[in-house]
């Protein structure tokens, strides 16, 4: 049995990858506008391990989400494993 299990908090790393580095750069300045966030702040939310119970910003969540065209569940990493 094979076990996947995501080892991030988010979703957003998994987002990045797919992108070209370029529009990764865009995108994560767009979000460090709207959220009012710094950009190392943005860079550990964006690390985040699975088991972090660290407090997130609401309207961080909402930037991530509006910059990525997603909704929040979708930003939120449910762990899901596959056997």
């Amino acid at each position: 049995m094979e076990a996947t299990i995501s080892k991030y908090r988010f979703n957003i790393r998994m987002w990045l990858v797919q992108l070209p580095i370029d529009k990764r750069t865009l995108l994560l300045d767009k979000v460090i506008k709207q959220s009012g966030q710094s950009k190392d702040t943005i860079r550990r939310i964006i690390y985040m391990k699975a088991a972090c119970t660290s407090y997130v910003r609401p309207e961080t969540k909402d930037a991530f989400c509006k910059v990525f065209g997603k909704s929040i569940t979708e930003l939120e990493n449910i762990t899901i494993i596959t056997l």
